[in-house]
Protein backbone atom coordinates (compact mmCIF):
# COMPACT_ATOMS: atom_id res chain seq x y z
CA UNK A 1 0.00 0.00 0.00
CA UNK A 2 0.83 3.48 -0.73
CA UNK A 3 0.98 7.09 1.40
CA UNK A 4 0.83 10.36 0.72
CA UNK A 5 3.76 11.67 2.25
CA UNK A 6 4.61 14.48 4.56
CA UNK A 7 3.77 17.89 2.89
CA UNK A 8 3.53 16.44 -0.64
CA UNK A 9 1.35 18.88 -2.22
CA UNK A 10 2.49 21.66 0.66
CA UNK A 11 0.89 24.92 -0.76
CA UNK A 12 0.04 23.56 -4.14
CA UNK A 13 -1.56 27.00 -5.41
CA UNK A 14 -2.70 25.53 -8.74
CA UNK A 15 -3.96 22.23 -7.65
CA UNK A 16 -7.96 21.70 -8.12
CA UNK A 17 -8.82 18.32 -7.61
CA UNK A 18 -7.51 15.29 -6.03
CA UNK A 19 -8.57 11.31 -6.64
CA UNK A 20 -6.50 9.30 -4.19
CA UNK A 21 -7.17 5.60 -5.64
CA UNK A 22 -7.42 1.98 -4.10
CA UNK A 23 -3.82 1.63 -3.04
CA UNK A 24 -3.68 4.78 -1.01
CA UNK A 25 -3.46 3.52 2.43
CA UNK A 26 -2.84 7.10 4.42
CA UNK A 27 -2.40 10.40 4.08
CA UNK A 28 0.65 12.52 5.78
CA UNK A 29 1.65 15.26 7.58
CA UNK A 30 0.78 18.50 6.38
CA UNK A 31 0.13 16.80 2.87
CA UNK A 32 -2.49 19.03 1.19
CA UNK A 33 -1.96 22.07 3.42
CA UNK A 34 -3.22 25.21 2.24
CA UNK A 35 -3.82 24.44 -1.34
CA UNK A 36 -6.34 27.33 -1.25
CA UNK A 37 -7.64 26.51 -4.52
CA UNK A 38 -8.32 22.39 -3.98
CA UNK A 39 -11.83 22.15 -4.40
CA UNK A 40 -12.83 18.26 -4.75
CA UNK A 41 -11.50 15.38 -3.17
CA UNK A 42 -12.25 12.20 -3.63
CA UNK A 43 -10.73 9.43 -1.30
CA UNK A 44 -9.77 6.02 -2.10
CA UNK A 45 -12.20 3.13 0.10
CA UNK A 46 -8.37 1.67 1.59
CA UNK A 47 -7.43 4.99 3.49
CA UNK A 48 -7.14 4.31 6.90
CA UNK A 49 -6.15 7.47 8.28
CA UNK A 50 -5.71 11.08 7.61
CA UNK A 51 -2.82 12.84 9.10
CA UNK A 52 -2.08 15.96 11.19
CA UNK A 53 -3.37 19.02 9.00
CA UNK A 54 -3.83 17.50 5.65
CA UNK A 55 -6.12 19.00 4.04
CA UNK A 56 -5.45 22.70 7.00
CA UNK A 57 -6.54 26.05 4.89
CA UNK A 58 -7.75 24.31 2.25
CA UNK A 59 -10.46 27.34 1.68
CA UNK A 60 -12.21 26.40 -1.95
CA UNK A 61 -13.00 22.69 0.00
CA UNK A 62 -16.57 23.06 0.33
CA UNK A 63 -18.05 19.36 0.88
CA UNK A 64 -15.86 16.13 1.78
CA UNK A 65 -17.10 12.29 2.31
CA UNK A 66 -14.43 10.43 4.76
CA UNK A 67 -14.68 6.79 3.21
CA UNK A 68 -15.32 3.84 4.84
CA UNK A 69 -12.14 2.18 6.39
CA UNK A 70 -10.74 5.57 7.57
CA UNK A 71 -10.52 4.90 11.10
CA UNK A 72 -8.48 8.01 12.26
CA UNK A 73 -8.72 11.45 11.56
CA UNK A 74 -5.40 13.95 12.83
CA UNK A 75 -5.34 17.27 14.63
CA UNK A 76 -6.56 19.87 12.27
CA UNK A 77 -7.29 17.84 9.28
CA UNK A 78 -9.85 19.35 7.87
CA UNK A 79 -10.11 22.92 9.38
CA UNK A 80 -11.09 24.67 6.22
CA UNK A 81 -13.19 27.83 6.39
CA UNK A 82 -15.33 26.92 3.28
CA UNK A 83 -15.95 23.60 4.27
CA UNK A 84 -19.81 23.14 4.57
CA UNK A 85 -21.05 19.47 5.34
CA UNK A 86 -19.13 16.57 6.38
CA UNK A 87 -19.74 12.66 6.21
CA UNK A 88 -17.53 10.38 8.63
CA UNK A 89 -18.75 7.11 8.12
CA UNK A 90 -18.86 3.99 10.99
CA UNK A 91 -15.09 3.04 10.63
CA UNK A 92 -13.86 6.03 12.03
CA UNK A 93 -13.28 5.82 15.93
CA UNK A 94 -10.91 8.29 17.05
CA UNK A 95 -11.13 12.60 15.74
CA UNK A 96 -8.33 14.06 17.56
CA UNK A 97 -7.70 17.73 18.67
CA UNK A 98 -9.73 20.25 16.42
CA UNK A 99 -9.84 18.44 13.19
CA UNK A 100 -12.30 20.27 12.01
CA UNK A 101 -12.16 24.01 13.87
CA UNK A 102 -12.21 26.93 12.51
CA UNK A 103 -15.37 25.19 9.71
CA UNK A 104 -17.79 28.64 9.92
CA UNK A 105 -19.77 27.33 6.76
CA UNK A 106 -20.13 24.38 8.23
CA UNK A 107 -24.11 23.55 8.46
CA UNK A 108 -24.24 19.52 8.19
CA UNK A 109 -22.13 17.06 9.89
CA UNK A 110 -23.21 13.30 9.30
CA UNK A 111 -21.83 10.76 11.34
CA UNK A 112 -22.78 6.90 10.09
CA UNK A 113 -21.69 5.08 13.35
CA UNK A 114 -24.54 4.67 16.34
CA UNK A 115 -21.88 5.11 18.62
CA UNK A 116 -20.18 8.56 19.05
CA UNK A 117 -16.50 8.06 18.27
CA UNK A 118 -14.08 9.69 20.62
CA UNK A 119 -13.14 13.35 20.08
CA UNK A 120 -10.14 15.33 20.94
CA UNK A 121 -10.19 18.62 22.43
CA UNK A 122 -12.34 21.13 20.74
CA UNK A 123 -12.81 18.78 17.47
CA UNK A 124 -15.33 21.50 16.60
CA UNK A 125 -14.42 24.41 17.43
CA UNK A 126 -16.06 27.50 15.88
CA UNK A 127 -18.22 26.23 13.47
CA UNK A 128 -21.23 27.60 11.79
CA UNK A 129 -23.38 28.23 14.53
CA UNK A 130 -26.54 26.54 12.72
CA UNK A 131 -24.38 23.27 11.92
CA UNK A 132 -26.66 20.18 12.37
CA UNK A 133 -25.22 16.42 13.74
CA UNK A 134 -27.25 13.95 11.72
CA UNK A 135 -26.95 10.35 13.57
CA UNK A 136 -28.29 6.99 12.67
CA UNK A 137 -32.30 6.67 13.97
CA UNK A 138 -31.82 5.47 17.75
CA UNK A 139 -28.45 7.10 18.37
CA UNK A 140 -29.60 11.02 19.08
CA UNK A 141 -29.26 10.13 22.93
CA UNK A 142 -26.28 8.68 22.64
CA UNK A 143 -24.45 11.40 20.86
CA UNK A 144 -26.39 14.10 23.31
CA UNK A 145 -24.48 12.81 26.20
CA UNK A 146 -21.23 12.14 24.76
CA UNK A 147 -18.20 14.58 25.00
CA UNK A 148 -17.51 17.25 22.35
CA UNK A 149 -20.82 15.85 19.85
CA UNK A 150 -23.06 17.37 22.65
CA UNK A 151 -22.03 20.62 21.96
CA UNK A 152 -24.21 20.47 18.72
CA UNK A 153 -27.53 22.32 19.41
CA UNK A 154 -28.99 20.74 16.48
CA UNK A 155 -28.55 16.65 16.25
CA UNK A 156 -31.08 15.43 14.38
CA UNK A 157 -31.37 11.39 12.71
CA UNK A 158 -30.04 11.04 9.67
CA UNK A 159 -34.09 10.38 7.81
CA UNK A 160 -34.21 14.13 8.58
CA UNK A 161 -31.21 15.16 6.47
CA UNK A 162 -33.21 14.04 3.12
CA UNK A 163 -36.28 15.73 3.69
Amino acid sequence: MAAIGNGAFYECENLTSVTLGKNVASIGKKAFYKCKNLTSVTLGESVASIGNQAFFGCAGLTSITIPNGVESIGEWAFSCAGLTSITIPNSVNAIAERAFAGCDSLTSVTVQSPKPPQLGRDVFRHIGENACLYVPKGSIDAYRAAGGWKEFECIKDMASARE
